[in-house]
C-alpha cells in the first residue's frame, strides 16, 4: 500500500529534526532512508509509525490520513534494531503477541503463527527463548512478529545494526526475498550505504532534516544531484579546477596540470571554478610517462582490501585522490613512494558542480 509523506516537519526544541519533508513510497517497494547519524531518518520512521508526532504536515496509507491516529491502530508493522523481543516469552508467544493483543481467535493465531514460523524458518525453535538464539535467529523472529499482524507497511529500523558482517549480508539478501514474496511495502533506515545500494528499490537521501535525492539506487550512485550525496553514496573524490571550455556535450577542465574532458553535466562556463566528483574505481594508475597530460602524484597508501586494492595517491598542490583497482591482473606502479599518472577510466561517470 502507497505510503505519502506530506510537508512533514518536526521540532524537539530550537532543533528541526525534518522540515518540510514530502516523499511518496510506492506500493509493494523495498525503501530505504539513508543518512548520517543525527539527519532525521529515524524521526521520520518513527512518525510514520505513530510513536512522534509532527508539528506540522501529514502521514497518508492509502488513502487513509493516518497522522493522528495511535500505533495500534494504523496496521503497520515494525522492527527495532535491537529486536525488543520479550526475555519470559518463547519464540511461539513472541511472534504470537501482536494477533493476540488484537484478541485474535486461538485458532487464527495458532494457524498464523506456524505459517511465519515455517516463513523464517525457526518451527523447530518456537519453544526456545530469546536468550537461547543467536543474533540472526532473533531478528528472524522480529520479522516474523511484525508480519503475523498482516500489515499494511513494514518499518525496519537498522535491523541488521547488531549482526557481524557475514551474517548481515545473508540477513539482507533473506529479508529482501522474503518481503518481495509477500509484497509489503518496506521502509527502511540505515546509514550504511553499501547496504542500502544493494537491498533497495528506491532511495531516499537525507541530511539535515530533508531528503537531498531519491531514486533508484543506480540513478543515486551515478548520477548524484549535490556535492554531499555524492560524497555520501559511495564515496568520490572532488578534485577543484577551472573550465577552460564547455559547449553542448563536454566539459574541459584544467585540474593543476592536467587537462580533463568529460560529459557535460552542469551550468558551468568558461573561466569559471568548477569541482570534477569522480568514483575511485574510475581512476586507474599508469605509469607517469605513459600519460601526457594525466594527474600526477605519488602513492601514498596502499590496503588490499579482499579482491580490491585502495590506494592514496597525493598529487601537486596538496591534491589527494583515492583510486580503487581490483587485485587481479593489476599492471603498472602500485607501491609505495612511487610517482604515477591518474587517469579517467570511464569520464562519463564523472560529474561536475560549478564553484
Amino acid at each position: 500500500m502507497e505510503v505519502e509523506l506530506r510537508g512533514v516537519t518536526k521540532r524537539f526544541g530550537e532543533t528541526v529534526a525534518l522540515s518540510e519533508v514530502s516523499f511518496t513510497v510506492p506500493a509493494g517497494k523495498f525503501v530505504t532512508l539513508l543518512g548520517p547519524s543525527g539527519c532525521g531518518k529515524t524521526t521520520l520512521l518513527r512518525i510514520v509509525s505513530g510513536f512522534e508526532q509532527p508539528d506540522a504536515g501529514d502521514v497518508v496509507v492509502g488513502t487513509e490520513v493516518i497522522t493522528h491516529l495511535p500505533p495500534n491502530q494504523r496496521q503497520i508493522g515494525m522492527v527495532f534494531q535491537h529486536y525488543a523481543l520479550f526475555p519470559h516469552m518463547t519464540v511461539e508467544r513472541n511472534i504470537s503477541f501482536g494477533l493476540r493483543m488484537r484478541h485474535a481467535s486461538p485458532a487464527e493465531t495458532a494457524k498464523r503463527t506456524a505459517e511465519m514460523l515455517d516463513l523464517v524458518g525457526l518451527r523447530d525453535l518456537a519453544g526456545r527463548y530469546p536468550h537461547q538464539l543467536s543474533g540472526g535467529q532473533q531478528q528472524r523472529v522480529a520479522l516474523a512478529r511484525a508480519l503475523e499482524i498482516q500489515p499494511r507497511v513494514l518499518l525496519l529500523d537498522e535491523p541488521f545494526g547488531a549482526l557481524d558482517r557475514k551474517l548481515r549480508l545473508q540477513m539482507q539478501v533473506d529479508v529482501k526475498k522474503l518481503i518481495r514474496h509477500l509484497g509489503i511495502t518496506t521502509i527502511f533506515v540505515t546509514h550504511d550505504q553499501e547496504e542500502a545500494l544493494a537491498i533497495s528499490d528506491l532511495i531516499a537521501v537525507m541530511n539535515e532534516g530533508r531528503i537531498m535525492q531519491s531514486g533508484a539506487p543506480i540513478e543515486i550512485y551515478d548520477n548524484p544531484r549535490d556535492p554531499f550525496v555524492a560524497d555520501f553514496v559511495g564515496g568520490s573524490n572532488f578534485l577543484e579546477g577551472d573550465v577552460v571550455r564547455a559547449d553542448g556535450t563536454e566539459i574541459v577542465l584544467r585540474l593543476g596540470g592536467a587537462i580533463v574532458t568529460v560529459p557535460r553535466t552542469a551550468e558551468v562556463r568558461a573561466g569559471q571554478r568548477a569541482v570534477l566528483v569522480v568514483r575511485p574505481e574510475n581512476l586507474r594508475l599508469a605509469d607517469r610517462g605513459s600519460a601526457p597530460g594525466a594527474l600526477t602524484g605519488t602513492i601514498s597508501f596502499v590496503r588490499p582490501i579482499g579482491p580490491t586494492i585502495e590506494y592514496e595517491v597525493e598529487g601537486d598542490g596538496g591534491m589527494k585522490l583515492k583510486v580503487t583497482a581490483p587485485r587481479s591482473g593489476v599492471a603498472g606502479p602500485q607501491g609505495l613512494g612511487e610517482v604515477v599518472a591518474v587517469m579517467l577510466s570511464s569520464p562519463e561517470s564523472c560529474t561536475v558542480f560549478a564553484l
